[in-house]
Protein backbone atom coordinates (compact mmCIF):
# COMPACT_ATOMS: atom_id res chain seq x y z
CA UNK A 1 0.00 0.00 0.00
CA UNK A 2 1.29 3.47 -0.89
CA UNK A 3 2.35 5.83 1.85
CA UNK A 4 0.57 9.19 1.92
CA UNK A 5 3.73 11.12 0.95
CA UNK A 6 4.04 9.17 -2.29
CA UNK A 7 0.85 10.72 -3.64
CA UNK A 8 2.60 14.10 -3.97
CA UNK A 9 4.78 12.70 -6.81
CA UNK A 10 3.33 12.69 -10.35
CA UNK A 11 2.65 9.10 -11.37
CA UNK A 12 0.86 7.03 -13.99
CA UNK A 13 -1.81 4.44 -13.52
CA UNK A 14 -0.72 0.78 -13.19
CA UNK A 15 0.40 -0.88 -16.42
CA UNK A 16 -2.54 -3.28 -16.27
CA UNK A 17 -4.83 -0.26 -16.66
CA UNK A 18 -3.88 -0.26 -20.36
CA UNK A 19 -6.36 -3.09 -20.87
CA UNK A 20 -9.14 -0.93 -19.41
CA UNK A 21 -8.21 2.00 -21.64
CA UNK A 22 -8.02 -0.31 -24.64
CA UNK A 23 -11.45 -1.79 -23.94
CA UNK A 24 -12.93 1.68 -23.43
CA UNK A 25 -11.50 2.90 -26.76
CA UNK A 26 -12.73 -0.23 -28.51
CA UNK A 27 -16.20 0.27 -27.06
CA UNK A 28 -16.39 3.83 -28.38
CA UNK A 29 -15.35 2.70 -31.86
CA UNK A 30 -17.82 -0.19 -31.92
CA UNK A 31 -20.72 1.99 -30.74
CA UNK A 32 -19.93 4.56 -33.43
CA UNK A 33 -19.12 2.34 -36.40
CA UNK A 34 -21.08 -0.90 -36.02
CA UNK A 35 -23.80 0.12 -38.51
CA UNK A 36 -21.09 1.03 -41.04
CA UNK A 37 -19.34 -2.30 -40.51
CA UNK A 38 -22.61 -4.19 -41.11
CA UNK A 39 -23.23 -2.26 -44.32
CA UNK A 40 -19.72 -3.01 -45.57
CA UNK A 41 -20.03 -6.63 -44.49
CA UNK A 42 -23.22 -7.35 -46.40
CA UNK A 43 -22.86 -4.99 -49.34
CA UNK A 44 -19.18 -5.45 -50.23
CA UNK A 45 -18.88 -7.46 -53.42
CA UNK A 46 -15.37 -6.67 -54.43
CA UNK A 47 -12.81 -9.38 -54.87
CA UNK A 48 -9.51 -9.42 -53.04
CA UNK A 49 -8.85 -6.72 -50.45
CA UNK A 50 -12.09 -4.89 -49.76
CA UNK A 51 -12.58 -1.68 -47.80
CA UNK A 52 -13.88 -3.85 -44.97
CA UNK A 53 -10.63 -5.79 -44.85
CA UNK A 54 -8.69 -2.54 -44.73
CA UNK A 55 -10.90 -1.23 -41.92
CA UNK A 56 -10.48 -4.40 -39.89
CA UNK A 57 -6.69 -4.07 -40.19
CA UNK A 58 -6.37 -0.35 -39.49
CA UNK A 59 -8.95 -0.01 -36.70
CA UNK A 60 -7.25 -2.33 -34.14
CA UNK A 61 -3.88 -0.68 -34.76
CA UNK A 62 -5.33 2.81 -34.27
CA UNK A 63 -7.17 1.73 -31.13
CA UNK A 64 -3.97 0.26 -29.67
CA UNK A 65 -1.94 3.39 -30.45
CA UNK A 66 -4.60 5.73 -29.01
CA UNK A 67 -4.86 3.60 -25.86
CA UNK A 68 -1.09 3.60 -25.30
CA UNK A 69 -0.88 7.38 -25.80
CA UNK A 70 -3.79 7.98 -23.40
CA UNK A 71 -2.05 5.81 -20.81
CA UNK A 72 1.37 7.48 -21.21
CA UNK A 73 0.01 11.04 -21.13
CA UNK A 74 -2.19 10.54 -18.05
CA UNK A 75 -0.45 11.51 -14.82
CA UNK A 76 -1.75 12.59 -11.44
CA UNK A 77 -0.57 13.69 -8.02
CA UNK A 78 -2.18 14.63 -4.72
CA UNK A 79 -0.78 17.27 -2.36
CA UNK A 80 -2.15 18.35 1.00
CA UNK A 81 -4.49 20.83 -0.68
CA UNK A 82 -5.29 19.71 -4.23
CA UNK A 83 -5.55 16.90 -6.76
CA UNK A 84 -3.65 17.51 -10.02
CA UNK A 85 -4.30 15.60 -13.25
CA UNK A 86 -2.50 16.08 -16.59
CA UNK A 87 -3.91 14.24 -19.58
CA UNK A 88 -4.41 14.51 -23.34
CA UNK A 89 -2.17 13.90 -26.35
CA UNK A 90 -2.93 16.69 -28.81
CA UNK A 91 -5.38 18.65 -26.67
CA UNK A 92 -3.66 18.97 -23.30
CA UNK A 93 -5.90 19.17 -20.28
CA UNK A 94 -4.74 20.12 -16.78
CA UNK A 95 -7.25 19.59 -13.97
CA UNK A 96 -6.77 21.18 -10.56
CA UNK A 97 -9.30 20.00 -8.00
CA UNK A 98 -9.00 21.46 -4.46
CA UNK A 99 -9.48 18.75 -1.85
CA UNK A 100 -11.80 21.04 0.09
CA UNK A 101 -14.18 21.09 -2.89
CA UNK A 102 -14.37 17.33 -3.32
CA UNK A 103 -17.88 16.24 -2.33
CA UNK A 104 -17.37 12.51 -2.63
CA UNK A 105 -14.78 9.84 -3.33
CA UNK A 106 -16.19 6.72 -4.96
CA UNK A 107 -14.64 3.34 -5.75
CA UNK A 108 -16.07 1.16 -8.54
CA UNK A 109 -15.16 -2.27 -9.90
CA UNK A 110 -16.58 -4.01 -12.94
CA UNK A 111 -15.74 -7.57 -13.94
CA UNK A 112 -12.57 -6.55 -15.79
CA UNK A 113 -11.38 -4.47 -12.82
CA UNK A 114 -11.73 -7.56 -10.64
CA UNK A 115 -9.82 -9.75 -13.09
CA UNK A 116 -6.96 -7.20 -13.19
CA UNK A 117 -7.18 -6.50 -9.43
CA UNK A 118 -7.91 -2.83 -10.15
CA UNK A 119 -10.50 -0.30 -9.01
CA UNK A 120 -11.67 3.02 -10.43
CA UNK A 121 -11.57 5.99 -8.07
CA UNK A 122 -13.79 8.93 -9.05
CA UNK A 123 -14.31 12.34 -7.48
CA UNK A 124 -17.24 14.72 -7.79
CA UNK A 125 -17.46 18.40 -6.96
CA UNK A 126 -20.10 21.18 -7.12
CA UNK A 127 -21.03 22.33 -10.61
CA UNK A 128 -19.61 19.30 -12.42
CA UNK A 129 -21.98 17.48 -14.75
CA UNK A 130 -20.17 14.20 -14.03
CA UNK A 131 -17.20 12.92 -12.06
CA UNK A 132 -14.37 15.25 -13.12
CA UNK A 133 -11.54 12.80 -12.46
CA UNK A 134 -11.45 9.00 -12.79
CA UNK A 135 -8.28 7.10 -11.91
CA UNK A 136 -7.67 3.34 -12.21
CA UNK A 137 -5.49 1.96 -9.40
CA UNK A 138 -4.78 -1.29 -7.63
CA UNK A 139 -7.45 -2.11 -5.07
CA UNK A 140 -5.16 -1.39 -2.11
CA UNK A 141 -3.95 1.82 -3.74
CA UNK A 142 -7.53 2.93 -4.37
CA UNK A 143 -8.45 2.49 -0.70
CA UNK A 144 -5.25 4.27 0.33
CA UNK A 145 -5.94 7.22 -1.97
CA UNK A 146 -9.51 7.48 -0.74
CA UNK A 147 -8.35 7.43 2.88
CA UNK A 148 -5.66 10.02 2.17
CA UNK A 149 -8.07 12.45 0.48
CA UNK A 150 -10.80 12.07 3.08
CA UNK A 151 -8.24 12.71 5.83
CA UNK A 152 -8.32 9.34 7.54
CA UNK A 153 -4.55 8.94 7.33
CA UNK A 154 -4.03 12.06 9.44
CA UNK A 155 -5.82 10.58 12.46
CA UNK A 156 -4.00 9.20 15.43
CA UNK A 157 -4.30 5.50 16.19
CA UNK A 158 -6.94 6.04 18.87
CA UNK A 159 -8.95 8.37 16.62
CA UNK A 160 -8.67 5.92 13.76
CA UNK A 161 -10.56 3.37 15.80
CA UNK A 162 -13.49 5.77 15.96
CA UNK A 163 -13.34 6.30 12.21
CA UNK A 164 -13.60 2.59 11.44
CA UNK A 165 -16.67 1.52 9.50
CA UNK A 166 -19.62 0.28 11.53
CA UNK A 167 -22.15 -1.67 9.49
CA UNK A 168 -25.67 -0.39 10.14
CA UNK A 169 -27.63 -2.02 7.31
CA UNK A 170 -27.31 -4.86 4.80
CA UNK A 171 -29.55 -6.95 2.57
CA UNK A 172 -30.15 -10.66 3.03
CA UNK A 173 -31.20 -13.03 0.25
CA UNK A 174 -34.82 -12.77 1.39
CA UNK A 175 -34.58 -8.97 1.24
CA UNK A 176 -33.27 -9.20 -2.34
CA UNK A 177 -36.21 -11.41 -3.31
CA UNK A 178 -38.71 -8.99 -1.75
CA UNK A 179 -37.01 -6.07 -3.47
CA UNK A 180 -36.96 -7.83 -6.84
CA UNK A 181 -40.58 -9.00 -6.72
CA UNK A 182 -41.83 -5.51 -5.81
CA UNK A 183 -39.66 -3.65 -8.37
CA UNK A 184 -41.09 -1.35 -11.02
CA UNK A 185 -41.59 -3.91 -13.78
CA UNK A 186 -43.18 -1.37 -16.14
CA UNK A 187 -39.98 0.69 -16.02
CA UNK A 188 -37.96 -2.35 -17.05
CA UNK A 189 -40.46 -3.11 -19.81
CA UNK A 190 -40.10 0.44 -21.13
CA UNK A 191 -36.29 0.14 -21.13
CA UNK A 192 -36.37 -3.19 -22.98
CA UNK A 193 -38.84 -1.88 -25.56
CA UNK A 194 -36.78 1.29 -26.03
CA UNK A 195 -33.60 -0.69 -26.63
CA UNK A 196 -35.42 -3.05 -28.98
CA UNK A 197 -36.95 -0.22 -31.02
CA UNK A 198 -33.60 1.58 -31.24
CA UNK A 199 -31.84 -1.58 -32.41
CA UNK A 200 -34.60 -2.31 -34.92
CA UNK A 201 -34.42 1.21 -36.39
CA UNK A 202 -30.65 0.94 -36.83
CA UNK A 203 -30.96 -2.43 -38.53
CA UNK A 204 -33.86 -1.23 -40.67
CA UNK A 205 -31.77 1.61 -42.10
CA UNK A 206 -29.13 -0.91 -43.20
CA UNK A 207 -31.48 -3.55 -44.61
CA UNK A 208 -34.36 -1.28 -45.53
CA UNK A 209 -36.09 -3.40 -48.16
CA UNK A 210 -35.75 -6.74 -46.36
CA UNK A 211 -36.95 -5.40 -43.00
CA UNK A 212 -39.73 -3.37 -44.58
CA UNK A 213 -41.25 -6.53 -46.05
CA UNK A 214 -40.69 -8.50 -42.84
CA UNK A 215 -42.22 -5.77 -40.69
CA UNK A 216 -45.28 -5.46 -42.95
CA UNK A 217 -45.78 -9.23 -42.87
CA UNK A 218 -45.39 -9.43 -39.09
CA UNK A 219 -47.81 -6.56 -38.49
CA UNK A 220 -50.40 -8.08 -40.82
CA UNK A 221 -50.09 -11.50 -39.15
CA UNK A 222 -50.41 -9.94 -35.70
CA UNK A 223 -53.56 -7.98 -36.58
CA UNK A 224 -55.15 -11.11 -38.05
CA UNK A 225 -54.11 -13.33 -35.16
CA UNK A 226 -56.42 -14.88 -32.64
CA UNK A 227 -57.17 -12.83 -29.51
CA UNK A 228 -55.73 -15.56 -27.31
CA UNK A 229 -52.44 -15.43 -29.22
CA UNK A 230 -52.18 -11.70 -28.57
CA UNK A 231 -52.91 -12.31 -24.89
CA UNK A 232 -50.19 -14.98 -24.79
CA UNK A 233 -47.72 -12.52 -26.31
CA UNK A 234 -48.65 -9.82 -23.78
CA UNK A 235 -48.33 -12.26 -20.87
CA UNK A 236 -44.97 -13.44 -22.22
CA UNK A 237 -43.69 -9.88 -22.47
CA UNK A 238 -44.91 -9.17 -18.94
CA UNK A 239 -43.19 -12.27 -17.54
CA UNK A 240 -39.99 -11.30 -19.34
CA UNK A 241 -40.10 -7.80 -17.83
CA UNK A 242 -40.62 -9.25 -14.32
CA UNK A 243 -37.63 -11.57 -14.74
CA UNK A 244 -35.50 -8.78 -16.22
CA UNK A 245 -36.33 -6.34 -13.41
CA UNK A 246 -35.61 -9.03 -10.82
CA UNK A 247 -32.20 -9.67 -12.39
CA UNK A 248 -31.51 -5.90 -12.44
CA UNK A 249 -32.22 -5.69 -8.72
CA UNK A 250 -29.98 -8.67 -7.92
CA UNK A 251 -27.08 -7.29 -9.97
CA UNK A 252 -27.45 -3.83 -8.43
CA UNK A 253 -28.11 -4.63 -4.76
CA UNK A 254 -26.30 -7.95 -4.17
CA UNK A 255 -23.79 -7.63 -1.30
CA UNK A 256 -25.32 -4.24 -0.48
CA UNK A 257 -24.37 -2.66 2.84
CA UNK A 258 -24.37 0.74 4.53
CA UNK A 259 -21.62 1.58 7.00
CA UNK A 260 -21.28 4.55 9.30
CA UNK A 261 -17.96 6.30 9.94
CA UNK A 262 -16.98 9.38 11.88
CA UNK A 263 -17.21 11.54 8.73
CA UNK A 264 -20.15 10.06 6.86
CA UNK A 265 -21.70 7.02 5.21
CA UNK A 266 -19.96 4.39 3.11
CA UNK A 267 -22.33 2.59 0.75
CA UNK A 268 -21.27 -0.40 -1.31
CA UNK A 269 -22.88 -3.15 -3.33
CA UNK A 270 -23.16 -4.88 -6.68
CA UNK A 271 -22.82 -8.42 -7.97
CA UNK A 272 -20.62 -7.95 -11.07
CA UNK A 273 -19.96 -4.20 -11.01
CA UNK A 274 -19.07 -3.32 -7.43
CA UNK A 275 -19.35 0.27 -6.25
CA UNK A 276 -18.37 1.98 -3.01
CA UNK A 277 -19.55 5.54 -2.52
CA UNK A 278 -18.85 7.89 0.36
CA UNK A 279 -21.38 10.50 1.50
CA UNK A 280 -19.98 12.98 4.08
CA UNK A 281 -22.50 14.09 6.72
CA UNK A 282 -21.76 17.78 6.16
CA UNK A 283 -22.52 17.47 2.43
CA UNK A 284 -26.05 16.08 2.91
CA UNK A 285 -28.57 18.82 2.08
CA UNK A 286 -31.83 16.97 2.56
CA UNK A 287 -33.15 13.44 2.44
CA UNK A 288 -36.20 11.76 1.00
CA UNK A 289 -37.69 8.30 0.94
CA UNK A 290 -40.51 6.70 -1.00
CA UNK A 291 -42.38 3.45 -1.32
CA UNK A 292 -45.07 2.00 -3.56
CA UNK A 293 -48.30 0.64 -2.13
CA UNK A 294 -46.96 -2.91 -2.58
CA UNK A 295 -43.62 -2.18 -0.91
CA UNK A 296 -45.33 -0.42 1.98
CA UNK A 297 -46.99 -3.73 2.88
CA UNK A 298 -43.64 -5.59 2.96
CA UNK A 299 -42.30 -2.95 4.16
CA UNK A 300 -39.55 -1.66 1.83
CA UNK A 301 -38.45 1.95 1.38
CA UNK A 302 -35.93 3.60 -0.95
CA UNK A 303 -34.01 6.25 1.00
CA UNK A 304 -31.95 8.88 -0.81
CA UNK A 305 -29.45 11.39 0.61
CA UNK A 306 -29.37 14.52 -1.56
CA UNK A 307 -25.82 15.89 -1.33
CA UNK A 308 -24.09 18.95 -2.75
CA UNK A 309 -23.67 18.91 -6.52
CA UNK A 310 -25.34 19.73 -9.81
CA UNK A 311 -28.53 17.85 -10.79
CA UNK A 312 -26.58 16.05 -13.56
CA UNK A 313 -23.79 14.83 -11.27
CA UNK A 314 -26.24 13.90 -8.53
CA UNK A 315 -28.25 11.87 -11.03
CA UNK A 316 -25.09 10.03 -12.05
CA UNK A 317 -23.71 9.50 -8.56
CA UNK A 318 -26.88 9.25 -6.49
CA UNK A 319 -27.43 6.21 -4.31
CA UNK A 320 -30.83 4.85 -3.32
CA UNK A 321 -30.65 2.84 -0.13
CA UNK A 322 -33.19 0.02 0.18
CA UNK A 323 -34.51 -0.04 3.75
CA UNK A 324 -36.34 -3.15 4.91
CA UNK A 325 -37.94 -1.99 8.17
CA UNK A 326 -39.46 1.16 9.66
CA UNK A 327 -37.11 0.93 12.65
CA UNK A 328 -34.06 1.02 10.38
CA UNK A 329 -35.60 3.86 8.35
CA UNK A 330 -36.10 5.95 11.50
CA UNK A 331 -32.53 5.22 12.57
CA UNK A 332 -31.09 6.40 9.24
CA UNK A 333 -33.30 9.50 9.21
CA UNK A 334 -32.37 10.40 12.79
CA UNK A 335 -28.70 10.59 11.80
CA UNK A 336 -29.66 13.60 9.64
CA UNK A 337 -32.28 14.98 12.04
CA UNK A 338 -34.97 13.51 14.25
CA UNK A 339 -38.48 14.00 12.88
CA UNK A 340 -40.91 14.74 15.72
CA UNK A 341 -43.28 17.49 14.65
CA UNK A 342 -46.65 15.75 15.08
CA UNK A 343 -47.81 18.63 17.27
CA UNK A 344 -47.07 21.22 14.58
CA UNK A 345 -49.86 22.69 12.39
CA UNK A 346 -50.41 21.02 9.03
CA UNK A 347 -50.32 22.93 5.74
CA UNK A 348 -52.37 21.39 2.91
CA UNK A 349 -52.55 22.33 -0.75
CA UNK A 350 -55.75 23.85 -2.12
CA UNK A 351 -58.47 21.80 -3.83
CA UNK A 352 -58.14 24.21 -6.73
CA UNK A 353 -54.88 22.40 -7.54
CA UNK A 354 -56.95 19.42 -8.73
CA UNK A 355 -59.16 21.35 -11.13
CA UNK A 356 -56.45 23.65 -12.45
CA UNK A 357 -53.92 20.86 -13.10
CA UNK A 358 -56.55 18.58 -14.65
CA UNK A 359 -57.51 21.38 -17.03
CA UNK A 360 -53.92 22.23 -18.08
CA UNK A 361 -52.41 18.74 -18.18
CA UNK A 362 -55.46 16.62 -18.95
CA UNK A 363 -58.43 18.27 -20.65
CA UNK A 364 -56.58 20.64 -23.00
CA UNK A 365 -54.13 17.95 -24.27
CA UNK A 366 -57.12 15.61 -24.76
CA UNK A 367 -58.98 18.17 -26.86
CA UNK A 368 -55.94 18.84 -29.06
CA UNK A 369 -54.89 15.20 -29.50
CA UNK A 370 -58.43 13.89 -29.98
CA UNK A 371 -59.18 16.62 -32.53
CA UNK A 372 -56.09 15.78 -34.57
CA UNK A 373 -56.51 11.99 -34.26
CA UNK A 374 -60.20 12.03 -35.21
CA UNK A 375 -59.28 12.72 -38.84
CA UNK A 376 -57.42 9.40 -39.07
CA UNK A 377 -59.07 7.07 -36.54
CA UNK A 378 -62.52 8.61 -36.18
CA UNK A 379 -64.51 7.88 -33.02
CA UNK A 380 -61.64 5.85 -31.58
CA UNK A 381 -60.00 9.18 -30.71
CA UNK A 382 -62.40 9.34 -27.76
CA UNK A 383 -60.30 6.63 -26.13
CA UNK A 384 -57.82 9.42 -25.37
CA UNK A 385 -60.26 10.51 -22.67
CA UNK A 386 -58.17 8.27 -20.44
CA UNK A 387 -55.65 11.16 -20.26
CA UNK A 388 -57.79 13.66 -18.28
CA UNK A 389 -59.21 10.82 -16.18
CA UNK A 390 -55.71 9.68 -15.21
CA UNK A 391 -54.57 13.25 -14.50
CA UNK A 392 -57.63 13.92 -12.34
CA UNK A 393 -57.13 10.75 -10.28
CA UNK A 394 -53.40 11.52 -9.84
CA UNK A 395 -54.08 15.10 -8.71
CA UNK A 396 -56.82 13.99 -6.32
CA UNK A 397 -54.54 11.39 -4.71
CA UNK A 398 -51.70 13.94 -4.46
CA UNK A 399 -54.08 16.43 -2.81
CA UNK A 400 -55.28 13.84 -0.28
CA UNK A 401 -51.77 12.70 0.65
CA UNK A 402 -49.95 16.05 0.72
CA UNK A 403 -49.10 17.29 4.19
CA UNK A 404 -46.41 19.76 5.23
CA UNK A 405 -45.22 20.53 8.75
CA UNK A 406 -42.33 22.56 10.10
CA UNK A 407 -40.64 23.51 13.33
CA UNK A 408 -37.69 25.73 14.15
CA UNK A 409 -35.17 23.28 12.62
CA UNK A 410 -36.72 21.29 9.77
CA UNK A 411 -39.35 21.23 7.06
CA UNK A 412 -41.19 17.90 6.71
CA UNK A 413 -43.22 17.13 3.57
CA UNK A 414 -45.39 14.05 2.97
CA UNK A 415 -46.84 13.39 -0.48
CA UNK A 416 -47.34 10.73 -3.12
CA UNK A 417 -49.78 9.55 -5.77
CA UNK A 418 -49.99 5.77 -5.98
CA UNK A 419 -47.25 5.39 -3.38
CA UNK A 420 -45.94 7.44 -0.49
CA UNK A 421 -42.97 9.78 -0.21
CA UNK A 422 -41.49 11.98 2.51
CA UNK A 423 -38.85 14.71 2.49
CA UNK A 424 -36.95 16.23 5.42
CA UNK A 425 -35.00 19.46 4.98
CA UNK A 426 -33.06 21.53 7.49
CA UNK A 427 -33.78 25.25 7.29
CA UNK A 428 -30.04 26.01 7.49
CA UNK A 429 -29.46 24.12 4.22
CA UNK A 430 -31.72 26.41 2.19
CA UNK A 431 -29.98 28.74 -0.27
CA UNK A 432 -33.00 30.67 -1.52
CA UNK A 433 -36.80 30.60 -1.64
CA UNK A 434 -38.94 31.85 -4.51
CA UNK A 435 -42.69 32.48 -4.52
CA UNK A 436 -44.39 31.79 -7.87
CA UNK A 437 -47.90 33.14 -8.53
CA UNK A 438 -49.78 32.73 -11.78
CA UNK A 439 -52.73 34.96 -12.64
CA UNK A 440 -55.10 32.21 -11.51
CA UNK A 441 -53.26 31.85 -8.20
CA UNK A 442 -53.26 35.61 -7.59
CA UNK A 443 -57.04 35.73 -8.09
CA UNK A 444 -57.46 32.93 -5.53
CA UNK A 445 -54.85 34.07 -2.94
CA UNK A 446 -52.66 31.06 -3.64
CA UNK A 447 -48.96 30.61 -4.39
CA UNK A 448 -46.38 27.94 -5.19
CA UNK A 449 -43.12 27.82 -3.28
CA UNK A 450 -39.75 26.89 -4.83
CA UNK A 451 -37.04 26.00 -2.30
CA UNK A 452 -33.46 25.80 -3.59
CA UNK A 453 -30.62 23.92 -1.91
CA UNK A 454 -27.14 22.87 -3.02
CA UNK A 455 -28.53 19.35 -3.43
CA UNK A 456 -31.59 20.17 -5.54
CA UNK A 457 -34.88 22.05 -5.50
CA UNK A 458 -38.29 21.36 -3.93
CA UNK A 459 -41.67 22.61 -5.16
CA UNK A 460 -44.69 23.14 -2.90
CA UNK A 461 -47.73 23.89 -5.10
CA UNK A 462 -50.96 25.78 -4.43
CA UNK A 463 -50.68 26.66 -0.74
CA UNK A 464 -52.28 29.75 0.85
CA UNK A 465 -50.41 32.92 -0.07
CA UNK A 466 -49.92 34.02 3.55
CA UNK A 467 -48.37 30.66 4.47
CA UNK A 468 -46.02 30.83 1.48
CA UNK A 469 -44.92 34.34 2.50
CA UNK A 470 -44.37 33.21 6.10
CA UNK A 471 -42.24 30.23 5.02
CA UNK A 472 -40.15 32.43 2.72
CA UNK A 473 -39.56 35.01 5.47
CA UNK A 474 -38.61 32.35 8.00
CA UNK A 475 -36.22 30.69 5.56
CA UNK A 476 -34.51 34.03 4.90
CA UNK A 477 -34.32 34.67 8.64
CA UNK A 478 -32.62 31.30 9.23
CA UNK A 479 -30.30 31.94 6.28
CA UNK A 480 -29.16 35.31 7.63
CA UNK A 481 -29.06 34.53 11.35
CA UNK A 482 -27.69 30.98 11.47
CA UNK A 483 -24.64 29.18 10.06
CA UNK A 484 -25.15 27.89 6.52
CA UNK A 485 -24.27 24.19 6.39
CA UNK A 486 -24.52 23.99 2.61
CA UNK A 487 -21.24 25.83 1.99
Amino acid sequence: MNKPLEWSVFQRQPVSAIWLILLKSLGKVVRSLWPLVLVMLFNSKREGNSSLDLLLIIAPVLILIISLLNFLYFKFSVSDSQLLVNKGVLAKKNIVLPLSKIQGVHIEQNWLHKVLNLAQVSFDSPGATEAEVKINLGTDQAESLKAFITGSNSLTESEHQVAEKVNIASLSFVDLVRLGVSANHLETLAIVLGLGISFFNNIKEIFEEQFKDAFTLTTSDLLNSDVFFIIYVMVGVLIFSVIASFVRVVFKYANFSVSKTENGFSIQGGLVNTTEKAIPYKKIQFLSWKTSWIRKKLPIYLLEYHSIGSPQSNQKLKVKIPVTSEALLNRLVDIYHRVSNDDQPVIKISKKYILRTTLIRGILPFIVLAGISSFSIGAKALLLAVIPIYVFISCWLYYKKFKMQSDSEILHIQAGIFGHSETVLKWNNIQSVMIVRSLYQRNNNLASLRIFTAGGALTIPFIPEDRAQYLQNYALYKLESGPSTWM
